[in-house]
């Protein structure tokens, strides 16, 4: 595994995913950076959890880190540390979203989805912190 910081390695996996990507697939919908993989290596703290239970209102949708602070009440400092390591995990991915910055008048949105193992992970997790708080558990 890379010690790596949050988004270090973006753009250049980016690309290399984007060369990847079949052509009938255009690369603004989602790319997959996943660094980490291994089960045990992942943590959830309360923002992974809130950030995971609103993806998951919408699992087949991508969400604008805006939406998600909204939706999932964490702060909007710490949404983009959140939303990095969620995608280190394989969790999530990410793409632009494909507007003329001109006519739209503002630059192109990130958006995030869940991933097919984003989906599975969130339910679990959020099934075991349900049950650890409703037990008086670490969530609690």
């Amino acid at each position: 595994m890379r010690n790596l910081r949050a988004g270090q390695v973006t753009m250049q996996q980016n690309e290399e995913d984007r060369k990847s990507i079949p052509a009938r697939i255009p690369y603004h919908i989602f790319s997959v950076s996943p660094i980490i993989v291994n089960m045990e290596e992942m943590k959830f703290g309360r923002n992974s959890l809130k950030v995971l239970a609103a993806a998951m209102r919408n699992p087949d949708e991508g969400h604008y880190a805006l939406e998600l602070v909204k939706s999932a009440k964490v702060g909007v400092g710490s949404i983009y540390a959140t939303l990095a390591q969620l995608q280190q995990y394989g969790l999530l991915s990410s793409g632009l979203e494909e507007i003329d910055p001109v006519v739209a008048g503002r630059p192109p949105r990130r958006y995030y989805r869940l991933t097919a193992k984003g989906i599975e992970v969130a339910r679990r997790e959020l099934l075991a912190a349900q049950r650890a708080l409703s037990f008086g558990g670490e969530y609690a």
